[in-house]
């Protein structure tokens, strides 16, 4: 069996003679090397310049900011490379390199021939492109079995294809700083029936066998994809990693506790630098240690925190970021899609994708959209700087890239292993390496994490049924705790109705003069707004219902504090509007309302008189200005006919009839008549309780008075009747 191979690289150095045929110089190097350290010398002998009169293909590398596909497609089609036949371009915007596919072997001779090639006063680097072959896994476990000593143990089982799925092994070896062993196939197929079988475990310990791809780049020093945790393995030989990654705080009932948990741990204690907060997760923080054997220590232990189990990796670096979607924060109510868009381009030149406008799930002040054209972050934080809008502070941060998609239409039946074991299945799903399933339950859902960026637009390329549903699979932003497609319009929801109370009297008022009714109309309709007017004598219940509708711009935005501009626009009109009122004694009403229909109203929109003989009120509804001179005019009313009456002389008598008994009851015993005497000498009270009436006779003023008093008295008696307690039934 291989421990260590030899392996051949192949040099190549072509030159152009001046009869334009190729020249190749070719220099054998033969040199041992580990499987994690082949990844970079493949990168050298891929990198070929060799025409064997069957590549289409070729590999541009150090594209500058500002090309794109398009222009990919332009450049290598343009006459001056003698209008070659370009068929597709496989652009990496993060990498900055681009895969160019040609209709024939001849353009691409052509293009090798016509190096070197420049775009915008830059040269790129042009060669013929291969497919890197994907042969190599990661093997990761316990760390009493991570050892050097068991390389041929762990060779054997990886050999054996009943016990593990693999193959013939050309290459293992064992890397101690990261505890992983490297094994590297014969055969790409063998790798990846491996990775597929999962399940290994080897001394009785379970054993995690990851696929590592190589990037495309040719850079020697270019970064290693991992179908597992990326962010540990993307440099293999890079500088110690220090800092730790630690998911699950979102559980706990007190952050602070994480501090001072690991503050107070055996294995850090006092070897903290700082704690720092993902921008993009609240479940997630960073720990930076003083030294890398302190952050290693910590992975490699549980850590329990009121009972939730907290998950902490490595952390080396941060994640790749999307070159045209942004995250905002600290939004207000007032700022919307074009506001924003019109802030962009006025600060930074940035003009917005339209309906690419997505709300956090759960922090209304957070929002991701995609601009037209690539970022530049740092430009776009300097530019709008303390220079608020709309009144807030905004904060702009890069898209890092998902590595999630959100899985709905599930059947009750689904669990976490069973989807994590359909989208870890490469034949089946198109996915990868699955981290983590988290169920939604309420919306048969699921967000499903990979391991790989990659393996994201590897699903949603293929059409999922599982366990007889057809599966609706889209890209989940963790950052904004939402799926691609779920749009500003889609986060609208209808707001409900809701009652406002209100003065009856304005009420009425309103329900009489069509003017301010119409006005008020008008201006909760501007809000999107309907209201429901109580019926006659209903009561003092408005109701108001919300006229939105997903074809309304900002729809999601205007929906959102709806309920609060509704109601303070319809106090607010209410408030405009005031209610007074004249108290008038029941037998000189009848005078004073035949008074009134004298008085001339300048602007009879503005103000209206409402009578209620059952109070003895007269209420005076409108505009404030004319409230208080109708009512002014109205207390003069009553005045003079109160002082005619009062300095009446003539004699009158009043017969009360159809008195219930119980009131004549509480009179006698309330001895009215007596009272009465003594209050006013002049005036005889008689009470006849055959016929249910009273007399009242006396000068007119004192008689009035008398009525007066009775009022009162039997007020008094309803309200103690009403107190009194109902009897309880045994």
């Amino acid at each position: 069996m291989l421990t260590w191979v030899k392996s051949l690289l192949i040099y190549n150095h072509i030159t152009t003679a001046q009869d334009g045929s190729i020249m190749m110089d070719m220099t054998l190097d033969c040199h041992r090397t580990c499987a994690s350290d082949a990844y970079k010398t493949s990168d050298i002998a891929e990198k070929t310049d060799i025409l064997d009169g069957t590549q289409t293909e070729i590999l541009v590398e150090g594209i500058p900011d500002g090309v794109d596909e398009e222009i990919l497609e332009m450049l290598f089609s343009s006459r001056k490379l003698k209008t070659c036949s370009v068929v597709a371009v496989d652009f990496d915007g993060v990498e900055r390199n681009a895969v160019i596919k040609f209709e024939n072997h001849e353009d691409v001779k052509t293009i090798m021939n016509s190096r070197p090639i420049t775009i915008k006063k830059k040269e790129i680097s042009v060669n013929i492109f291969t497919p890197k072959t994907l042969c190599t896994i990661i093997v990761r476990g316990p760390k009493d079995i991570m050892k050097a000593e068991n390389e041929e143990t762990f060779e054997m089982y990886f050999e054996n294809p009943k016990r593990s799925g693999g193959g013939e092994v050309v290459d293992i070896c064992f890397q101690s700083k990261q505890s992983v062993f490297y094994i590297t196939f014969k055969d790409e197929k063998v790798a990846k029936t491996v990775v597929d079988k999962g399940n290994h475990s080897l001394f009785r310990k379970q054993i995690k066998v990851e696929l590592m791809k190589p990037n495309r780049s040719s850079r020697e020093t270019m970064a290693l994809t991992v179908s597992g945790r990326d962010e540990d393995f993307k440099h293999i030989d890079s500088i110690s990693v220090k800092t730790v990654k630690v998911y699950g705080i979102s559980s706990l009932s007190n952050r602070e506790s994480v501090h001072l948990y690991f503050e107070s741990n055996k294995q850090s204690g006092d070897d903290i630098e700082r704690y720092k907060v993902d921008e993009y997760d609240d479940d997630i923080i960073y720990i930076r240690c003083k030294d890398e054997s302190v952050a290693t220590s910590l992975i490699e232990n549980k850590h329990i925190i009121d009972g939730h189990e907290l998950n902490v990796s490595l952390y080396s670096s941060p994640p790749p970021m999307y070159p045209n979607r942004l995250l905002v924060k600290g939004l207000n109510a007032r700022i919307t899609f074009s506001i924003l868009d019109l802030y962009l381009e006025a600060k930074v030149g940035l003009t917005l994708v339209p309906g690419t406008l997505i709300y956090h799930a759960e922090k209304e002040d957070t929002i991701m959209v995609t601009v037209n054209g690539d970022l530049d972050i740092s430009l776009v934080e300097e530019a709008c700087e303390s220079k608020p809008l709309e009144g807030s502070l905004l904060r702009f941060l890069p898209v890092p890239i998902s590595k999630c998609v959100l899985v709905s239409n599930l059947s009750d039946a689904m669990t976490e292993d069973w989807i994590a074991l359909y989208f870890a299945n490469t034949k089946r799903s198109n996915g990868g390496f699955v981290e983590k399933v988290k169920m939604i339950q309420t919306m048969n859902a699921c967000v499903v994490h990979f391991a790989v960026v990659g393996d994201v637009n590897n699903v949603l390329s293929k059409e999922h049924v599982l366990d007889g549903r057809k599966l609706e699979v889209k890209i989940y932003f963790q950052c904004i705790r939402r799926a691609e497609k779920d749009t500003e319009q889609g986060q609208f929801k209808q707001p409900a109705p809701f009652t406002v109370k209100a003065n009856i009297q304005k009420i009425k008022f309103l329900r009489r003069n069509s003017f301010h009714k119409m006005a008020v109309e008008k201006q909760l309709a501007t809000l999107y707004a309907t209201i429901h007017w109580p019926l006659e004598n209903a009561g003092e219940d408005v109701e108001l219902f919300c006229t939105l509708s997903e074809n309304i711009e900002d729809c999601a935005t205007l929906a959102k504090d709806w309920t609060a501009r509704a109601k303070a626009c319809f106090e607010d009109f209410m408030n405009t509007l005031a209610v007074e009122y004249v108290v008038v004694d029941t037998n000189i009403l009848r005078s004073v309302v035949e008074k009134l229909s004298e008085i001339s109203i300048a602007n009879p929109e503005s103000v209206a008189i409402l009578i209620h003989r059952d109070e003895n009120k007269i209420y005076i509804v409108g505009i404030q200005l004319h409230v208080s001179w109708l009512t002014s005019s109205v207390e003069r009313i009553v005045k003079d006919i109160k002082y005619f009456i009062e300095n009446d002389p003539s004699w009158t008598k009043v017969t009360i009839s159809h008195c219930r008994p119980m009131e004549i009851q509480m009179l006698l015993e309330s001895r009215f008549p007596s009272q009465m005497q003594d209050k006013f000498p002049e005036v005889k009270v008689r009470i006849n309780t055959n016929k249910n009436e009273i007399d009242i006779e006396g000068k007119h003023f004192s008689v009035n008075k008398a009525m007066i008093e009775m009022s009162k008295i039997k007020d008094a008696f309803v309200r103690n009747l009403c107190e009194i307690p109902q009897a309880t039934s045994f």
